[in-house]
């Protein structure tokens, strides 16, 4: 697809990289000379400077013939306006990256995305509440996906120093009539694994199946817990507050935290149960008055990066089950979590994330990308004329670095071997490296 790119702040630049390793043409833009060399050091792309209103500059990155145009901009204004501009030019599909809610696509606000004619806004804030919640419902497993309407489900999980599968191989869990352990992210990378690939403590092992098969073999790993019941939320922002509402839909018991006095006050004036407070996430004796050690889940979505990590090692030190923090930069993710955080959320990177869910339509159902490490976890449907069909897995010419972690074949979740043979009319849960998209892209069209 030839794509153009309005932005190379963070969600730009990773959105670029993406795309260039699957094998896109991508062009970007952007005003400051600086921002774009930097891409262009590292990225096999197309620069063009100047402002993304301007129609020249527009013209110029060959939107009047680009399949996508993605406004990600930190200005939402900018974003409308050029994505309008950019359809009326010629491009395909246009996407825009928006933080005020009058611009989000869904619900009461659609007919302004329709009156501009855009296809896609994100507001980042909005999929961070929605990520945080479903964190927060699925006690023991750091991340949850739902495929196939729901018929198939992927968990991450930790390996706990002292569960049954620390320290064994694959082959020695026969993990078969329950699950899949489809990838594994150690020390920074992603593992596809094999049968006699060892799973270590502190590893974070995807596992695919069954909704009900996943609960039971979670306690293999060390992941099982009691449904959270108390949760602090430190910050009463944008996201702080749109979590906090969906909090308390779950009917748990709800502490919110926030430093501004007036913020603290609108907070309060929109939830209905939750205790708010106005204080620092980092004030040990109110975290201790306010009962940290029995709180299960301490989450911090301040504005601040550091503040948010800190009081979120700060409240797991103080006794709490789980900390979850949100970081604007993506590549904070895979560190802030090897120093004891139990999940990190970047905004940035559900922006990109939901951004590729969208322009994978219609090739595959679905897109989330495991640990910022360069893998994808794919849905794919399967239509008679694919190169796969008929075929058994082990004769299909499947990449290395890719496995099939399961096939949904009417209300049946099978979890393959070599021999299973892939039929039309199926859906495929795949693991693989960013770079095999392509490969897979033919093979299943």
């Amino acid at each position: 697809m030839r794509i153009t790119i309005a932005g190379c702040g963070a969600v730009g630049r990773n959105l670029a990289g993406i795309l260039v390793r699957e094998g896109n043409n991508v062009t970007v833009i952007d005003r400051d000379r600086a921002n774009l060399d930097a891409v262009e050091e590292r990225l096999d792309v197309a620069a063009v400077e100047g402002p993304c209103t301007d129609i020249k500059t527009l013209k110029l990155a060959g939107v009047v013939n680009c399949d996508v145009f993605v406004a990600a901009t930190d200005d939402d204004e900018k974003n409308v306006l050029s994505a309008a501009a950019a359809k009326k030019l010629g491009a395909g599909r246009t996407i825009a990256r928006c933080r005020n809610p009058i611009y989000t696509s869904g619900g009461r606000n659609k007919a302004y995305a329709e009156l501009m004619d855009i296809d896609l806004v994100v507001n980042p804030e909005d999929l961070t509440a929605l990520e945080i919640v479903k964190l927060l419902k699925a006690p023991g497993a750091l991340v949850i996906e739902n495929f196939a309407m729901g018929k198939a489900q992927v968990r991450e999980i930790v390996v706990g120093a002292g569960s049954d599968a620390a320290e064994k191989t694959l082959a020695q869990l026969s993990l078969s009539k329950l699950g899949l352990v489809a990838a594994i992210s150690r020390a920074g990378g992603i593992i596809i694994p094999k049968g006699d690939t060892r799973i270590l403590p502190e590893d974070k092992v995807f596992i695919i199946g069954k909704q009900e098969n996943l609960t039971k073999l979670m306690s293999a790993f060390g992941g099982a817990r009691p449904k959270g019941r108390k949760i602090i939320i430190l910050g009463g922002g944008k996201v702080g507050l749109a979590a906090s509402q969906l909090v308390e839909k779950e009917n748990l018991n709800l502490i919110v935290i926030e430093k501004d006095r007036e913020r603290a006050l609108t907070v309060s004036e929109n939830l209905k149960k939750a205790l708010v407070l106005v204080g620092d996430g980092t004030d040990i004796d109110l975290l201790k008055e306010k009962d940290i050690e029995n709180t299960d889940y301490f989450v911090a979505l301040s504005g601040d990066d550091e503040d948010n990590i800190v009081s979120g090692l700060l409240a797991k030190d103080l006794g709490a089950k789980s900390s979850i923090v949100m970081v604007e930069r993506p590549e904070y993710v895979a560190i802030v979590e090897r120093l004891g955080i139990d999940h990190a959320v970047s905004p940035r990177l559900l922006t990109v994330t939901e951004i590729l869910r969208f322009l994978k339509k219609g090739r595959f159902a679905s897109v989330a990308m495991l640990e910022n490490e360069g893998a994808e976890l794919v849905e794919a449907r399967i239509h008679p004329g694919s190169k796969i069909a008929g075929k058994r897995l082990s004769e299909a010419g499947i990449p290395s670095g890719t496995i099939i972690g399961a096939i949904v074949r009417g209300e049946s979740v099978i979890v393959p071997t070599g021999a299973d043979s892939v039929m039309s009319g199926d859906t495929l849960i795949v693991f693989t490296a960013q770079e095999n998209i392509p490969k897979l892209e033919n093979l299943m069209g």
